[in-house]
C-alpha cells in the first residue's frame, strides 16, 4: 500500500520488523517504507536488547533514505503518525478511511464559514 510517499508493508505475524525493514532497503533504495505487524515472534530493541511482543501492541520499524528527511524534523513526524495510527484504531478505521473522514469535515467546515 502506498500513503502519500511511504510505501507500507503490514503483516499478521514475522519474526521482527526490522529483519524485513533491513531486507528490503535495498529494493526500496530512494523510497521510504513502513513495515507493520500484529506479532512478532523474534523481535529485537535497540543494541540487540530483547523486546516483548504483547498480542495488542503496535510494532513498527520505518526506513527512508538519509538525506531525504531532515532527522531533526523525525520526532515530531513519528509523534503524528503514532497519533493518527491511534486515533484510527479508537475510531475503528483504516488510515485511509480516517483522511477521507478528515477531508469530508475540513471540506464541511470551509463551506460553513
Amino acid at each position: 500500500m502506498q500513503i502519500n510517499n511511504w510505501q507500507w508493508q503490514d503483516f499478521e505475524l514475522v519474526n521482527s520488523t526490522n529483519d524485513i525493514a533491513i531486507k528490503n532497503s535495498p529494493i526500496f533504495k530512494e523510497q521510504s517504507f513502513i513495515i507493520s505487524a500484529k506479532m512478532q515472534t523474534n523481535a529485537r530493541g535497540r543494541l540487540g536488547r530483547t523486546w516483548q511482543s504483547l498480542e495488542g501492541n503496535l510494532f513498527v520499524s520505518l526506513a527512508f533514505p538519509l538525506g531525504k528527511i531532515p532527522l531533526n524534523t523525525l520526532p515530531f513526524i513519528l509523534s503524528l503518525s503514532l497519533l493518527k495510527t491511534i486515533k484510527a484504531m479508537l475510531l475503528g478505521c483504516s488510515l485511509k478511511e480516517l483522511d477521507e473522514r478528515e477531508k469530508r469535515n475540513e471540506k464541511n467546515n470551509i463551506k460553513r464559514t
